[in-house]
């Protein structure tokens, strides 16, 4: 990026200053809750592996193929754990900074485009926005690949900031340097998203004059750089990977309705309005301002902005399969959007009270709700009823705070106001992820008998595979499906996905296994430590007889059992 003209060492300070703020605001607490399945067990097994394989070509999932996604992520998770070691702590830690990258750009681009005050509240409005902040919490490819399109689109904002046909050549290499990165965590669409948006613009607001001067050429030799060597490595070792990462996994995932997460096609608007509190307050006049600035000032970057959230929001709401995470690449643009219509404008008193006395109302009025659901609502988390009324009070306590603090704070004092309590909420939001589990998790079972394993002994999942007992055991793990089922082939699910690789993979059939060989080795003199779930156990224990099924622990409908006795405090 061209960061010469007008920065100085202010911008730094600026920076140097939200930046602690905000790694205080992220980091508390962040390892304290166990991996989150699926999508954290399935990605840092992947990166477990080729940490302890050395093979960074390939990516594997339980030894098992795994070309569904390019392996960036799964390199800085290795080095991750290279570092720091293997933890809960560490998996969240590139997130972490992704997102602290995420801002500390829309920080850069506000400042270029408008002015220091914009700078701070569009750091701060993508910082506190909801969404954003969870998925900076979780550790799969979709606020990394959201960041990295969002900073190529913005680097292309810089790049044309003077409203010439000559864009500025560091911002332009920094887009395609950016838009490579994209390419190798999640595909096709960290490409295909910048030149969608850019060329609508271009189409849009007539500025073919810039593809002359749009260092194209050195463009398409930076991404092939960044990208080719993998993609060559990757084909040579798998044959089959072409067709399966570019028709199977970004074409036929678009265009196909055998996917999971089936949703309306309003999903992303609801999305957008729950991910963005509080700043969804502003969003409509935010859109009208900018409307009128392309319309009374020719403001084309205005445009630009509001092409990015159309055509990114349009493009997802098309497929019937539908995941909140995939629409993270807007909330950069949200964040400047917003940013700047609150910075153009001097609220009035009475605004604010409306506003944050109605926060704190609400906060109450949830209070009281928590305190009166019944427990069984959250059957998925470690939540009892003595922590619901806790959880409840502490709602309530943040309530009245917000009241008083807002009440008494000086009117030139009030953003200030407004980061400190958002700031204060998420440290809470940090502690309460941490201190209520979401129950989905097999570590309670692990720790059971991770200290007593030893080399000979399965670890065997039956008829479900849990994404982070490979993680938690550290070992491969024998999965037991009826693996030639058409049901199996045809379904989007853990054994769909693992089946369609076994014909590219048949060695794998020695630990993806059938019933009948399953029962084969549970009769034999090898000790077996098998996960399977609650609905599953009769019927094992049935089929088990007459050898005895010695139950070693149970945990949120999972049961832990074994084909040898097992002393747990031994």
């Amino acid at each position: 990026m061209d960061i010469t003209k007008n920065w100085s060492n202010q911008q730094w300070k600026d920076i140097a200053l939200l930046t602690v703020l905000f790694f205080i605001c992220y980091v508390l607490f962040t390892g304290l809750h166990p991996i989150l399945v699926n999508d954290e067990g399935r990605y840092n097994e992947v990166a477990r592996e080729m940490f302890f394989s050395h093979n960074f070509i390939t990516p594997t999932n339980n030894n098992v193929l795994f070309l569904d996604k390019p392996p960036l992520f799964y390199w800085l998770q290795a080095s991750s754990f290279w570092l720091f070691g293997i933890n809960e702590w560490t998996v969240r830690l590139w997130p972490m900074i992704f997102a602290w990258f995420g801002c500390t750009v829309t920080f850069v681009t506000a400042f270029y485009l408008y002015n220091r005050r914009t700078a701070y509240l569009s750091f701060a409005i993508l910082a506190i926005s909801p969404l954003y902040f969870v998925f900076s919490h979780y550790a799969n490819l979709d606020l990394e690949v959201a960041v990295l399109i969002a900073a190529s689109l913005m680097g292309f904002m810089l790049a044309v900031r003077d409203g010439t046909d000559k864009p500025h050549i560091k911002s332009m290499l920094f887009a395609y340097i950016c838009a490579g990165l994209a390419f190798m965590t999640k595909g096709l669409m960290g490409i295909v998203f910048p030149v969608m948006i850019i060329g609508a613009w271009i189409i849009c607001f007539n500025r073919w004059r810039l593809l002359r001067h749009m260092y194209i050429g050195w463009g398409l030799l930076i991404i092939l750089t960044i990208c080719l060597p993998w993609l060559i490595s990757v084909q040579i070792q798998n044959p089959e990977f072409f067709k399966y990462f570019f028709y199977i996994q970004q074409f036929q995932r678009y265009t196909g309705t055998q996917f999971n997460n089936p949703e309306p096609a309003t999903f992303y608007l609801v999305a957008i309005i729950i991910g963005l509190l509080p700043w969804t307050f502003w969003l409509l006049q935010s859109i009208w301002l900018s409307i009128i600035k392309i319309r009374q000032q020719h403001d084309y970057l205005a445009g630009f902005i509001l092409l990015w959230i159309g055509l990114i929001t349009l493009f997802f709401s098309i497929p019937t399969s539908k995941i909140d995470s995939y629409i993270l690449p807007i909330f950069p643009a949200l964040a400047l959007l917003v940013g700047r219509y609150i910075a153009e404008r001097e609220l009035t008193a009475s605004f604010w009270k409306w506003i944050f006395y109605s926060v704190s109302i609400l906060l109450i009025i949830a209070a009281i709700i928590l305190a009166m659901l019944p427990t069984k609502l959250f059957a998925h988390y470690d939540l009892n009823h003595h922590a619901q009324i806790v959880g409840a009070i502490l709602l309530a306590f943040f309530g009245i705070f917000s009241f008083i603090l807002f009440h008494f704070i000086k009117p030139t004092q009030r953003w200030a106001g407004l980061i400190a309590f958002m700031a204060v909420g998420l440290v809470l939001v940090n502690l309460a992820q941490s201190v209520v589990h979401y129950k989905p998790t097999i570590k309670p079972l692990v720790t059971l008998i991770n200290k007593q394993l030893a080399p000979q002994d399965e670890i065997v999942a039956y008829k479900k595979y849990y994404y982070d007992l490979p993680f938690y055991t550290q070992r491969q793990v024998t999965v037991v499906a009826d693996w030639d089922s058409p049901k199996i082939k045809n379904n989007d699910s853990w054994s769909g996905q693992m089946s369609s690789l076994l014909a590219y993979q048949p060695q794998a059939r020695t630990w993806l296994i059938t019933t009948n060989q399953f029962w084969q080795q549970w009769h034999s003199q090898k000790r077996l430590f098998v996960f399977l779930s609650k609905h599953d156990l009769v019927k094992f224990q049935a089929t088990a007889k007459p050898s005895s099924v010695y139950i070693i622990g149970y945990y949120d409908r999972n049961y832990l059992v074994s084909n040898q006795p097992f002393n747990v405090n031994q």
